[in-house]
């Protein structure tokens, strides 16, 4: 949106917030949705016309900047203007206010939008949406305290220093590529590291010299501070959860324990700290806890890398799907490698996760969003990672992943009532979801919060711009179905390889290759293989895949017996989103 002709006009949290403000309705998300034609016209609907038409009223627009101005008036001693000043990330100036506030977006009508400063947890402003969409909005700027401020500044030094270390870590896998020693690497890491079952010491010797992970120009980069101290909970927060009701008071009673927590993302006391990273590739960011130690080789703030203190790591990137037939669907993964949910829970291990809009289809396309539930994942013996207990009909035996209740209503043939989905009005970037790891059906082992980092392009966008979404595949070994049977019942490693290319506009990135093997309806092989080296970008070979079910045993990468189908997909990462590419062999 541009108020005059060349006028820079900023994308942001808070660009986002004057925009809904000006609105009188929800922006982000919720705005590109209503804004999306819907097919075959390729026009904008009335309402959303209406709905710019709101945000661009020049005396809304003002009023919207000045009430925000306000709220970071403390800590803007600049006085820059969120919508329109110069921006550059350089952790001066606006940048330098964005690392230091949390912006919850209001998603309905009468709902609050709320800016947090993160330093201490406060509040130093609101937003409450009215009950009709384009009424005026009610602001309610309650500005920091110098005591604040300056507590806000000490967190944007050690943010500053934590970024320092990140590009001292990051420098040892710039071209041209000299691998690190073992000992280089683990001056970077904590000695209570802990990420996805890897230590200190595993994860040292994957990204040292001959390690699995030493990729030229591999990169972790620092997205600035989680919300609050997002740490698994501790064993009395655990003790604290209802489960004299496996859903409603359980689900309660975690959202209580979890917003209760006093320690914010930034500790000074401890010397630790709470941030958000991407990794090279990654569609999302993941949480990671900071120790400040003394100072080493290229980080004077002494920080180093504790992880997530989870050997779980789950992820919840948002998908835009390219199926085999030709359809685009988009979805909400709930992901979890299997073997992860076993280290932590047990043999028997399943998860719950709760959080913003999660729901059941009404059976009803105008009115699609249902009652509110929890999504169960559950071990399939047949995949790699956990799969929805619920909505088997609809998605499938092996799926992770939900579409949103408004998706499923628009659908010639909508699922049956009862099926998970989410409501795509309640979800937006940076909402918590609460994941739950349980031994049996009143024991729970693990809780861990999950901030979301997107969510799904609209399908209309991604048919638009299919090219520079998603990887386009060209020569592939196998070739056909009839090479993939040739190979059952043999050590597959090496055998497989896909080349393809890919659009540049969006900084489309392939995340990784994926093969799945079918006899009916049952999975039979399904594996996932990273690219390696310095033709990631174009090709992939499945020589040591971070993922494979099988039925071909614990020992090797196969499958057994007769199969019936073979699908395979490259998955990029762009704009936030992982863009999976899936074609059936012939």
């Amino acid at each position: 949106m541009a108020t005059s002709v060349g006028q820079t006009v900023n994308i942001t949290p808070l660009t986002d917030l004057i925009v809904s403000t000006a609105a009188g309705r929800p922006a982000g998300s919720t705005l590109s949705d209503l804004c999306t034609p819907v097919s075959p016209s390729t026009t904008a609907p009335a309402a959303c016309l209406t709905a710019l038409s709101d945000a661009a009223n020049s005396s809304k627009l003002n009023a919207a900047v000045s009430d925000v101005m306000n709220m970071i008036s403390t800590i803007n001693p600049g006085n820059a203007n969120p919508l329109t000043g110069a921006f550059t990330a350089n952790g001066t100036g606006m940048d330098k206010v964005l690392d230091q506030i949390s912006v919850t977006p209001a998603t309905a009508q009468s709902d609050m939008a709320t800016v947090t400063l993160i330093a201490t947890n406060t509040q130093i402003g609101s937003v409450t949406l009215p009950a009709t969409a384009g009424a005026t909005a009610t602001t309610a700027p309650t500005p920091a305290s110098s005591t604040e401020a300056t507590a806000a500044d000490a967190a944007n030094t050690a943010l500053s220093e934590i970024k320092t270390c990140f590009s001292a870590f990051n420098a040892l896998y710039a071209a041209p590529l000299s691998a690190p020693s073992l000992s280089r690497v683990t001056e970077f890491l904590d000695a209570t590291f802990t990420h996805a079952q890897l230590t200190q010491s595993s994860f040292a010797s994957a990204f040292s010299d001959g390690g699995s992970q030493v990729i030229e120009g591999f990169k972790l980069d620092v997205a600035g501070f989680a919300p609050k101290d997002m740490s698994p909970f501790s064993a009395g927060e655990i003790s604290q959860i209802d489960t004299s009701n496996n859903n409603a008071n359980f689900g309660s009673s975690q959202r209580t324990i979890f917003n209760s927590r006093s320690t914010t993302a930034y500790d000074s006391a401890s010397g630790s700290a709470w941030i958000k990273v991407r990794a090279s590739g990654d569609a999302g960011t993941w949480l990671m806890k900071m120790i400040k130690g003394s100072a080493y080789s290229g980080c004077a703030g002494g920080w180093k890398m504790a992880g997530s203190q989870s050997q779980a790591a789950p992820h919840m990137n948002a998908r835009i799907n390219r199926n085999a037939n030709g359809t685009y669907t988009r979805s909400w993964p709930f992901h979890m490698e299997k073997a992860k949910a076993i280290a932590v829970g047990g043999a028997n291990a399943f998860v719950t996760v709760r959080g913003a809009g999660l729901a059941v289809y009404s059976g009803n396309a105008s009115t699609p969003v249902g009652a509110s539930t929890r999504v169960k994942l559950v071990q399939n013996p047949n995949t790699a990672a956990l799969v929805l207990a619920e909505g088997q009909a609809y998605y499938g035996t092996g799926s992770d992943a939900i579409e949103s209740c408004q998706d499923l209503a628009a659908l010639t043939t909508p699922p049956a009532a009862g099926t998970p989905c989410i409501d795509e009005t309640q979800t937006a970037p940076g909402k918590i979801y609460l994941w739950t790891v349980s031994s049996n059906s009143t024991t729970v082992v693990s809780v861990f919060p999950f901030q979301t980092s997107a969510v799904p392009i609209s399908k209309t966008f991604a048919q638009s711009n299919a090219s520079n979404i998603f990887a386009t595949l060209g020569a592939t070994t196998p070739s056909s179905f009839a090479s993939v049977q040739a190979l059952h019942d043999t050590d597959l490693t090496g055998q497989i390889t896909f080349n393809y290319t890919q659009g540049s506009a969006y900084g489309s990135r392939v995340e990784h290759c994926g093969i799945q093997v079918w006899n009916g309806n049952t999975p039979i092989l399904g594996a996932e293989q990273p690219p390696i080296g310095a033709s990631r970008e174009t090709t992939c070979t499945f020589n040591a895949p971070e993922s494979i079910a099988s039925n071909f045993g614990n020992n090797g990468f196969g499958y057994s017996g007769s199969a019936t189908a073979a699908y395979i997909r490259v998955v990029t990462t762009a704009l936030g989103n992982q863009a999976v590419w899936t074609k059936q062999l012939p």
